[in-house]
């Protein structure tokens, strides 16, 4: 038993719980799950530790704190014992329940001791399997029994148990089948004290630490490997959710720091710095001669970076650092606050954790995009919530063949920045008879201030594509036009001199030698262009707030600013769209002032090319107006939204109808499609939760795409990392799933031509990977082509 008192300081109290981080299998799911699994006990009860912890009871609780109730508090009425929530399957059907007693003469020797002494009819510990749907519980654990003491956990992939049981006096590690039957021990016939026991995401391979060092080993228990890293302290290995790593903390005992090893036990390196915390956070406000419980980092689903706490002057914070060791700093607080156990939803947008504050321990989530956080449990002083665990949603029917549709991917360029297709909203893909045409950034300086662009062009439906042109500019990715002609124009902005340029490509010279002229004043970081057939015009708007109305030859016949500052915002990201009528809509968002905030959404039109404006109504606006909620166009997103970041993704005209989609980062996320009426000026739909059966959009980009077939139109965007598209045939009314990725990507911008052609729907995004700094180019450029109707 040498070994098992300071094993139990990394442990939840005295459960021996296997650890995972968030797979890919689980990432293939919805992004928020409603409902968390966590423990609720007391912490300030007279008698020490065995008279707290006993107190110890399963919960569950949906994200809003709506929900709350105990689970099987049956298991928990005789005396001396209690239950802990201790982890969900893959998809979220099961529950595992702790269920603990300790003889109380026992725990008064502990007491006295200052020691575990964890023997058969001393102690017992046994893991459940509940069944919340069907209110089934089944005790795998004592089916063949092997000890008195165990501890269970799911495989990734959902078919297998991993168990971690205390045998004459030694932890070891096993697997079964879900009834617990077939036990078999895969400590590689080891004497030593194992546990920490984590299965890779392909199951074929599991990690562990022995005597506090790092082991790899085929899942049968075959080929250990040890991991050396010249530190007598390791602990809590757990895989990244691509299988390449492995992510723990090496040290000294209460003086150890994360870091990440190669799947073959190489490229070992610290990757941040816990700054003298010691990685056990103290759950009981008695004296509690074990110390508390372990609080050990965990992987982000993308497996790009980790989460972990440390100590920052009286105070242990929320972190997060990527592979590289550049850490952020996620939460500021009070003094004498700590935070532990973070847990990242499955898409990785929210974090789950556990704080102190005032005395009590309560469990928030924090909008990892905007750092707006909300408290789920709300339990007082003496009182503790504990260890919480997202439920995972179902992942049935996401199979690719099952959709109406595929995506054919082309990748059309490599090791680029990171925000090659910056600005989803501005067109940089467009079709004509002469093929497809898109534009992208490759490479930039540090200032921004030589940034080379790209236009290139796929003769062969987008299966291949070659560069036509090529600049390097103080610029951001152009936006593109064509006409019926086939001719290409394209906008560049220049920050330097603070002109944008009008690129006229000309189909009869074969795209080569543009014509170029000058917008004055028309630079800006965002912006938007729509050309209109009928009247053989471009319309530009630019987050400066400028609107320039251009013929085809280049000259700018007519230049407003159409915004001006309000009382909360300023404009940010505009938008246009052009009805079959010739109406021209402008929508946009604005940022709140002095704050990295995006505060609101509206919109107004012109039906004369910009010569006067008007609200949904036919109500005159006198331009340039308040960019905000202040001022009278049309306010897009809720009054309830304003202090979360609200961001308009696309806008569309299609069946009389104009049709918006955004998101708002609330907590949870939402993803809203609204609809407004044309004829009456009045919004006629407002949906909350874009989705299908099974595709859930939740990005900040996406666009409509409208379709030559009556009522209908189509979404493409985020579903939590897969490119999905959605299909409306009734005009928006209603939406179905239609296409999606079978691999997920790390995606960022979305956006592509605004109509199908030649049956198709056609758009590129980036696909985002991290270099050692900004200026390492990694990220990859895809185009992507989904057949329609």
């Amino acid at each position: 038993m040498q070994y098992f008192q300071h094993s139990l300081t990394c442990c939840c109290f005295a459960l021996l719980i296997s650890q995972s981080a968030p797979t890919n299998r689980e990432c293939n799911a919805q992004e928020v799950s409603t409902r968390i699994g966590y423990t609720e006990l007391r912490t300030n009860l007279p008698g020490g530790r065995h008279a707290n912890t006993s107190t110890s009871r399963a919960m569950v609780i949906n994200l809003d704190g709506s929900g709350k109730r105990a689970l099987v508090s049956h298991l928990a009425e005789p005396p001396d014992t209690w239950t802990q929530f201790a982890g969900w399957s893959p998809d979220g059907s099961l529950a595992i329940i702790g269920n603990g007693w300790q003889d109380p003469d026992n725990a008064d020797w502990e007491e006295e001791h200052k020691t575990f002494r964890m023997e058969p009819g001393k102690w017992r510990y046994d893991s459940w399997l509940i069944n919340l749907a069907e209110d089934t519980l089944t005790n795998v654990t004592e089916v063949d029994r092997v000890s008195h003491y165990n501890a269970v956990s799911f495989t990734p992939d959902g078919t297998k148990l991993l168990m971690t049981s205390l045998v004459d006096g030694t932890s070891k590690p096993y697997t079964m089948n879900l009834d617990g039957t077939n036990k078999t021990d895969v400590s590689g016939g080891s004497n030593g004290f194992t546990y920490g026991f984590n299965a890779s995401p392909d199951g074929k391979r599991i990690c562990y630490h022995e005597n506090y060092q790092v082991y790899l080993a085929n899942a049968d228990g075959s080929d250990k490997k040890h991991v050396v890293t010249g530190h007598p302290f390791n602990f809590a290995p757990t895989w990244s959710p691509d299988g390449e790593w492995l992510l723990f903390v090496s040290g000294e005992h209460y003086d150890c720091h994360p870091h990440i090893v190669r799947a073959d036990a190489t490229s070992l390196r610290k990757i941040a710095d816990r700054a003298g915390y010691s990685g056990v956070t103290e759950f009981l406000d008695v004296p509690d001669f074990h110390g508390g419980s372990s609080d050990t980092p965990v992987w982000a689903p993308d497996g790009k970076s980790i989460f972990y706490t440390a100590k920052v002057g009286s105070c242990v914070e929320l972190f997060q650092a990527n592979l590289n060791g550049v850490n952020e700093r996620l939460t500021t607080s009070q003094a004498g606050t700590t935070h532990y156990h973070p847990k990242p939803s499955q898409g990785g947008r929210l974090l789950l954790y556990g704080s102190k504050r005032d005395g009590a321990r309560n469990i928030y989530v924090r909008n990892l995009a905007n750092g707006a956080e909300q408290q789920i449990t709300r339990l007082s002083k003496g009182r503790a919530a504990m260890w919480p665990h997202w439920q995972p949603q179902p992942v049935a029917n996401r199979k690719t063949n099952q959709y109406p549709a595929q995506i054919r991917l082309t990748r059309i360029d490599t090791k680029v920045t990171h925000y090659a297709t910056f600005q989803s909203h501005n067109q940089k893909v467009v079709a004509n008879k002469y093929g497809y045409f898109t534009t992208h950034i490759r490479d930039r300086d540090k200032p921004y201030l030589a940034q080379t662009w790209r236009l290139s062009r796929s003769t062969d439906q987008g299966a291949s594509f070659k560069t036509i042109f090529q600049q390097t500019d103080a610029t951001n990715p152009p936006v593109i036009e064509t006409d019926s002609a086939g001719n290409i124009y394209l906008i560049q902005v220049d920050f330097k001199s603070g002109d944008a340029f009008l690129y006229k490509f000309d189909a009869a010279k074969d795209f080569l030698d543009p014509r170029v002229t000058t917008i004055p004043g028309g630079a800006a970081g965002k912006y938007a262009m729509m050309l209109d057939e009928k009247s053989q015009r471009l319309f530009f708007f630019s987050h400066n707030n400028s609107f320039h109305r251009i013929t085809l030859d280049g000259t700018v016949e007519h230049r407003t600013n159409l915004l001006k500052p309000g009382e909360h915002a300023i404009l940010q990201y505009p938008l246009l769209a052009s009805a079959s009528n010739g109406d021209l809509h402008a929508a946009w968002t604005t940022q709140k002032h002095g704050v990295y905030l995006y505060w609101d959404i509206h919109h107004m039109l012109t039906r004369n090319h910009g010569e006067s404006w008007t609200d949904f109504s036919g109500t005159p606006i006198t331009v340039p107006t308040a960019a905000d909620n202040t001022g009278p166009s049309d306010q897009i997103s809720s009054s309830d939204e304003f202090e979360f970041h609200t961001w308009l993704s696309s806008m569309a005209l299609a069946g009389g109808k104009a049709h918006f989609a955004y998101m708002t980062q609330t907590v949870p996320p939402r993803e809203n499609y609204v609809r407004f009426d044309l004829a009456s000026g009045k919004k006629d739909i407002h949906i909350q939760e874009f989705e299908g059966a099974t595709n859930r959009i939740l990005g900040l980009d996406g666009y409509f795409v409208t379709a030559s077939a009556a009522d209908h139109i189509y979404f493409v965007g985020n579903d939590s990392g897969y490119l999905a598209c959605l299909r409306s045939r009734d005009n928006g009314a209603t939406w179905e799933d239609y296409a999606r990725t079978d691999i997920a990507f790390s995606l960022y911008s979305i956006g592509g031509f605004r109509k199908t052609v030649d049956g198709a729907i056609i758009g590129t995004f980036t696909n985002q990977k991290q270099g050692k700094d900004e200026l390492d180019f990694l990220s990859d450029v895809y185009f992507f082509r989904i057949a329609a109707d």
